[in-house]
């Protein structure tokens, strides 16, 4: 539900406002290379799992500051004071210095305790709202491919982990990337060596991002019909998938 919530709400504010609506427009291309580095990096996993882990941690925290930096940035943005935009140094504001400094704080923070999972959920929460203000789609087309070849990818990792590394699939992901690209949830119910449940940060950024798109879609008509669809929709699919996995 907080995923769905995170999702929802980012998506209906999906512009970067204080870098004037900003936003890296995905395409075909940008989908395929994707893909093949999320391939290069589980192949990667398989032959030096405890060096990819290290290098996941520092990548997830150095990413999670900079989500948190851009997040800060908009909220200030919200304030509407122009004192904030004003260049110290070419194109530097007083907004991206304050916005960064707090964003920069995190990564010794993430670091000194441990991944301390409030910190951790902070970083991945604000990754996935400054990805989805930064990353456009453009088409029905292009959202279709992005989410099918996500999805025909991780079908095929998983079945290799699974008959080829005989662990559980969910264990492996989880203790390659136990960092701010997956959010941390304590269990509310008691589980047997089980504390926590984890969502990678992509759960809820690709279907955002479509979401995102679908809004935009409806609002340059004046209608909710398609924005409406596509989160049912994801609501439909989270409950077969918690179904399936009970």
């Amino acid at each position: 539900m907080l995923t769905t919530l995170v999702l929802t709400l980012s998506s209906l504010y999906s512009r970067a406002w204080s870098y004037g609506g900003f936003g890296y427009d995905i395409t075909n291309k940008s989908i395929l290379v994707f893909n093949l580095c999320i391939l290069a990096v589980m192949i990667f996993g398989f032959f030096f799992p405890s060096i990819l882990s290290y290098l996941a941690r520092i990548f997830g925290s150095i990413a999670g500051a900079l989500g948190v930096g851009v997040c800060i940035s908009e909220l200030i943005w919200l304030t509407h004071n122009k004192n904030y935009l004003r260049k110290v140094y070419k194109f530097i504001r007083i907004i991206d210095i304050i916005s960064f400094s707090i964003g920069l704080l995190f990564i010794p923070l993430y670091w000194l305790l441990n991944g301390q999972w409030i910190i951790n959920d902070i970083m991945a929460i604000c990754s996935t709202v400054a990805l989805m203000k930064l990353l456009k789609i453009k088409s029905l087309s292009i959202a279709v491919n992005l989410l099918a070849s996500l999805l025909v990818v991780e079908i095929i990792v998983g079945i290799v982990v699974h008959y080829m590394m005989k662990i559980s699939y969910n264990n492996y992901i989880i203790n390659l990337f136990q960092n701010p690209i997956m959010l941390v949830m304590p269990s509310i119910t008691k589980e047997l060596y089980r504390q926590c449940a984890w969502l990678p940060i992509s759960a809820a950024l690709f279907p955002g991002l479509a979401l995102s798109y679908l809004r935009r879609f409806d609002k340059s008509r004046g209608t909710y019909i398609y924005f409406l669809i596509g989160l049912v929709s994801f609501y439909f699919g989270s409950i077969c998938w918690m179904i399936i996995d009970l």
